[in-house]
């Protein structure tokens, strides 16, 4: 402060080079905080490069492995498939073959009886279409099914036909369809007499004997499908020589259990040892270059906190040697050069009038 009286000039300079440098020394801090957000952000990208390098390549390494067991898993899969296949043809061969063998029997008793027939027939001089299950059913119904034919026979005559006629007709009348009733049940009706004088009545002895055979024939049918269902029906296979396949299934399950074991220890040693070493291999790669970034942003951290301590240090100065005197109006670096330069040019003798010159002067150019 005693320079300040004896020598104004050179405290105004002072004061002057020491804001100059609280300015740089903050022009500096601006700097390294936009070169510590860059380093930081440069750093950050490298470890997630690394990172992803890491995920990327384990994952990739981890799926191909997985891959190749996954390959001969599904082969074997595909193969017992096939196996699979093969014994079901085989079993259902077998089934054939027991069903054919079981019913022969019926078979040959049917076609001796069948023959039987044909020859009653023919003998007795009756048409061939007697040996039929709808004339049977017109003329002597006695299951079920024949009487179902019978009554089907009649509605599709009696209700199909001429309804399907009066239908067709360009112009439909009442009148009409009383014609087509009475034409159908004449031609119809008419031929069920003719038929039935010609072959029922005419051959009626015949056609009861044939008609008790063909009743045997329907009862061994019915036998036969009976047989058929149970053997199909069967839960046990001993009869059907499938145990070659059984055994050929069983190894291959076994080879796919073991596989499938093999498997999970390949990946389990590949995440305790494979990927360890591939992670160790990618981060050496980049260890010195993250190490290079880490070293710059720690020294620039440093050469933060040092300037921020210089930065208050001399903010501090300034403020306690230089702006109470001063004050904080003046405390700017154009200000201060107009005090030295009137106080150079004599036009006040100390701080404070060179102060008051300055503002008349301000005040006088406004």
């Amino acid at each position: 402060m005693a320079k300040e009286f004896t020598d104004p000039i050179g405290f105004l300079t002072e004061a002057r080079e020491a804001l100059q440098q609280l300015e740089a020394a903050r022009a500096k801090q601006e700097e390294l905080e936009l070169s510590e957000k860059r380093q930081s952000k440069l750093l950050a990208s490298e470890k997630k490069a690394v990172e992803d390098t890491v995920n990327n390549t384990v994952k990739k390494r981890k799926d191909e492995l997985a891959a190749s067991y996954d390959t001969e898993i599904a082969k074997l899969q595909d193969s017992m498939k096939k196996i699979r296949a093969k014994r079901e043809k085989a079993k259902q061969q077998g089934i054939k073959e027991r069903i054919e063998a079981q019913l022969a029997p019926y078979k040959e008793e049917n076609k001796e009886m069948n023959g039987k027939v044909k020859t009653m027939l023919r003998q007795d001089h009756a048409p061939a279409f007697c040996n039929s299950t709808l004339f049977y059913a017109l003329y002597f119904p006695r299951s079920v099914k024949e009487v179902l034919t019978m009554i089907l026979t009649f509605i599709i005559c009696c209700v199909g036909i001429p309804c399907g006629i009066f239908w067709l007709l360009p112009e439909r009348k009442p009148l009409w369809l009383i014609l087509i009733y009475l034409g159908v049940i004449i031609v119809f009706g008419g031929l069920y007499i003719v038929i039935g004088n010609v072959t029922k009545d005419a051959h009626r002895q015949v056609l009861l004997e044939a008609g008790q055979v063909r009743r045997a024939i329907a009862k061994n049918r019915r036998k036969m499908n009976s047989i058929a269902r149970s053997i199909r029906r069967e839960k046990s296979e001993e009869h059907y020589d499938l145990g070659a396949f059984d055994k050929e299934l069983a190894d291959k399950e076994k080879e796919k259990t073991e596989l499938s074991a093999k498997k999970e220890e390949a990946m389990a040693y590949f995440i305790s040892t494979t990927k360890p070493a591939i992670t160790e291999e990618i981060v050496a790669g980049s260890r010195e270059r993250i190490s290079q970034l880490e070293a710059a942003y720690s020294q620039t951290g440093k050469e933060m906190a040092d300037n921020a301590v210089y930065i208050k240090d001399a903010s501090l100065t300034l403020s306690n040697d230089y702006e109470s005197y001063i004050g904080k109006e003046f405390m700017q670096r154009d200000k201060l050069e107009a005090l030295i330069r009137i106080l150079q040019d004599k036009k006040a003798a100390n701080i404070t009038e060179a102060e008051a010159f300055y503002r008349e002067q301000s005040s006088t150019k406004r």
